[in-house]
């Protein structure tokens, strides 16, 4: 089940990045045209008000655009993760037909929508965009402002576009795994109303491992119970201790099995 995720994260992520790659073209594109408007005062481009509010309304288009396209993108991804996880999470257990008659239905929206920390994916990824956003036309007019060339100021959009896709696949990981681990989670809930559940934390056994995950390595507790950090912090499974030290990129796991068996 890890590597069928492991696959479908990778795959979205080249989707991300074209989601990009192509916003970026047209980026390249509005800016050439704005510049090749511009007024030449004394050998310097003159950024007047008209093109700065052009250059505001197609940044917000394709900022707009970009964020719709990234949404539908992980909306979908999202939701394909919680249906391939709850009808397989039960396959572990040795006969788990009779498991899979008790568990209930679970809700893909409040899996996926759920907020940690006050927001949900979609929330940051809306200021990831307002952000970008106020920094393509920090870059554009202030390298005009400048003096610039367009090749300096098309650089430092590539590169912008770049941290942004980092953050971008970053929140894919992170919202992934855990949307991933909850669902396994409350597919097992109703399970755990019927017949009682352990769960054990599990860390990847890697250099990029926190600390305070690798602590919690093997540790086994009633399905209820709370897992807690050295740093104090308590989830009931990975990626929802509501704190980014702990929460992201998180790659540890949870496994299930029945009390005093």
């Amino acid at each position: 089940m890890l590597k069928k995720y492991e696959r479908l994260l990778k795959a979205k992520e080249k989707k991300i990045y074209a989601n990009y790659k192509q916003s970026y073209r047209q980026l390249d594109k509005d800016v050439r045209e704005i510049l090749s408007e511009l007024e030449s005062i004394e050998g310097q481009l003159n950024l007047d008000d008209w093109h700065r509010q052009l250059l505001h309304h197609k940044t917000g288009v394709l900022m707009s655009e970009l964020y719709t396209k990234n949404h539908i993108l992980l909306s979908s991804t999202f939701d394909e993760i919680v249906d391939t996880t709850k009808n397989n999470s039960l396959k572990a257990f040795k006969g788990h037909e009779r498991l899979v008659a008790i568990a209930k239905p679970i809700n893909n929206t409040n899996i996926v929508n759920k907020s940690i920390a006050g927001l949900n994916w979609a929330d940051r990824m809306k200021h990831s965009s307002n952000v970008l956003r106020y920094d393509f036309i920090r870059i554009t007019a202030g390298g005009i402002e400048q003096g610039d060339s367009y090749s300096k100021i098309a650089n430092k959009l590539a590169d912008r576009y770049m941290i942004d896709v980092g953050k971008a696949n970053t929140l894919a990981r992170t919202e992934g795994h855990r949307i991933f681990e909850t669902t396994k989670y409350e597919t097992m809930a109703s399970v755990n109303e019927e017949v009682k559940l352990l769960k054990t934390w599990h860390s990847v056994h890697d250099e990029k491992v926190r600390s305070s995950h690798s602590s919690l390595d093997g540790t086994q507790i009633a399905f209820d119970d709370y897992f807690i950090s050295p740093s104090g912090s308590k989830a009931l499974r990975p990626g929802e201790f509501g704190d980014p030290e702990e929460d992201i990129h998180c790659r540890c796991y949870l496994s299930y099995e029945l009390k005093g068996k």
